[in-house]
Parts: C-alpha cells; sequence; structure tokens
C-alpha cells in the first residue's frame, strides 16, 4: 500500500456523495484526481468511493496503485469503501463481493467499509444469525486490515443503534463496528442513551449531515435530496458528538450529504463549504 497513515477522530472524511456532484446511485461526473485534489485542498484526510464508481474510476484507465499515488501526493487516502448489501446467511455472491471490496481496499490503503443488512423494514432480524454472517464479512476483511461496519437506517430492517449493536457485540469480531450516520441515526428513531451504551471500539465512523427537526412524509426523497450541512437543520449534533466521545470512540468524521442544491457547486466549491460547516460544529461540540 502506498499510503497507510492511521486515522481517527479528528479526521474529517467526504463521502463519495458529498463531493461526486451526482445523485444516488450514479457514478461521479467528477474525475477521481479532481476529488482527490479538491477534498485534499480543503482540508479532508480522505474520501470515500462506492464501489460502482471504483469500477468507473478503473474503466476510465487508471489502476488501484495509480490511484493510491494520487491519494498519497495530496496527503489524503481513498479510507471509505460502500457499500457492501449482505443477508443474514451471506450467500456465496455476496462474499465474492466482499472479497473484491477488500482486494481494492488492501491496494488502496482503505481504513473502512460500510455494509448494511438487506432485509426490508419490518423484517424479522435473527441476532444469531445475522450476527455469524457478520463475522465471516469482518473475517474477510482483517486479512487485509481493514475495519468493517454496520450502516443502521430506516429503510432497512436494522433501523435502530441498539439492534445493531446488539449484532456487533455478538460477532465480536476485532474489526467489526458500526458507521453512525446522523441522518439515520435521528430518523429512525434511534436514542442518545442507547447511544450512549455503545463501546467506543465499535463505533467506527459518523457520517455528519443536517436536517429540520420534523419528518416528511417522504424520508426517501428527503434522505437522497435534501439533506443539510451540518448546523443548518434542527437536529442536535453537538449533543450527538458529545455522545459519541464520552464512549471513547475513535471513529473518523465522515461527511455524507446528499443535496440538490449542493450538486449545483462546483467540486472545490463543495468540498470547501462541507468541510467548513463541519469543523464548525465538531469544534462546537469539542
Amino acid at each position: 500500500m502506498t499510503y497507510t497513515r492511521p486515522l481517527g477522530n479528528a479526521d474529517v472524511i467526504a463521502s463519495y456523495y458529498t463531493i461526486s456532484g451526482s445523485p444516488n446511485a450514479e457514478v461521479s461526473r467528477y474525475p477521481f484526481v479532481e476529488r482527490i485534489r479538491a477534498a485534499a485542498a480543503a482540508g479532508y484526510a480522505g474520501i470515500g468511493l462506492t464501489m460502482f464508481d471504483l469500477e468507473a474510476v478503473l474503466g476510465s484507465g487508471l489502476t488501484l496503485e495509480e490511484m493510491a499515488k494520487v491519494g498519497a501526493d495530496h496527503g489524503i487516502s481513498v479510507a471509505e469503501l460502500e457499500t457492501l448489501a449482505f443477508t443474514p446467511t451471506p450467500t456465496p455472491e455476496e462474499l465474492d463481493a466482499a472479497r473484491r471490496m477488500v482486494e481494492a481496499g488492501y491496494q488502496l490503503g482503505t481504513r473502512h467499509m460500510n455494509v448494511l443488512i438487506g432485509l426490508a423494514p419490518g423484517a424479522p432480524v435473527d441476532v444469531e444469525e445475522t450476527a455469524a454472517g457478520f463475522g465471516q464479512i469482518c473475517d474477510i476483511a482483517a486479512a487485509a486490515d481493514i475495519l468493517v461496519g454496520i450502516e443502521f437506517m430506516p429503510f432497512k430492517a436494522v433501523a435502530t443503534v441498539d439492534v445493531a449493536t446488539a449484532i456487533v457485540e455478538m460477532a465480536d469480531r476485532d474489526n467489526g463496528g458500526l458507521v453512525v450516520d446522523s441522518y439515520h441515526f435521528f430518523r429512525g428513531g434511534s436514542r442518545l442513551e442507547d447511544l450512549a451504551k455503545v463501546p467506543g471500539k465499535r463505533i467506527i465512523t459518523l457520517q455528519l449531515n443536517d436536517v429540520p427537526l420534523s419528518a416528511p412524509a417522504d424520508l426517501l426523497v428527503e434522505t437522497r435530496t435534501a439533506r443539510l450541512l451540518p448546523g443548518e437543520g434542527g437536529l442536535p449534533l453537538v449533543e450527538w458528538i458529545r455522545t459519541i466521545d464520552s464512549t471513547g470512540a475513535n471513529a473518523t468524521l465522515g461527511v455524507e450529504i446528499l443535496s440538490d442544491p449542493l450538486r449545483e457547486l462546483t467540486v472545490d466549491e463543495v468540498a470547501r463549504v462541507t468541510f467548513d460547516a463541519t469543523r464548525r460544529v465538531v469544534e462546537a461540540a469539542r
């Protein structure tokens, strides 16, 4: 690996959708090198990539080694890869996808990969079965020293921090933990008192964003198009960060803002405004 600097709770990562300039599930409209340059100039320590966008970057002619070198030359890394959906007992295809993600992450110097449990809202969750499946994925990633975080969200069966934590704790893998997204946390009904009980070592990365305190009727539209800069909505982000800090977590500060207005900005502008807004909230919390 070309770039291996450890990242922790002082480091801010621009998640894929923050600086992709593209709607949900679409490849970035900005070349990889431009995203790296803009993120580094704004102050980010790393960026995130989706696996479908990584395939597009490789298809443009860059190799994984060249991508890692571009990051190293700018002092940042591809810190995050997403998103692997898996069923409670992962299929051979899902395990193969995990191996491909880990192989790419190893060459890129990736810190963590985000996963989610692909069960629809309301579906029963067998914690023991799901923990065993999550453990399989963690074991694949452990060989490359990559962390694995479950992202819980209101659009899936695992919607709250307490259920996700139960899965992670039962799996009991040193590299297994949680991705805690402020949108999914508050819109999904998680509670700060449950967050405070999570062992700090289990919180791998945060995803900061904001929205009005009152939820709209259609959460999918909001989450994909109308997230706000941290501090511009009504979520108690300062208290949320302080609660996470109280656990002793060394989680990176991911920023994930899917926003139609932000997509109108240049990649340099969006990197700068998202980083600056995030730092203001973090400084207020700490």
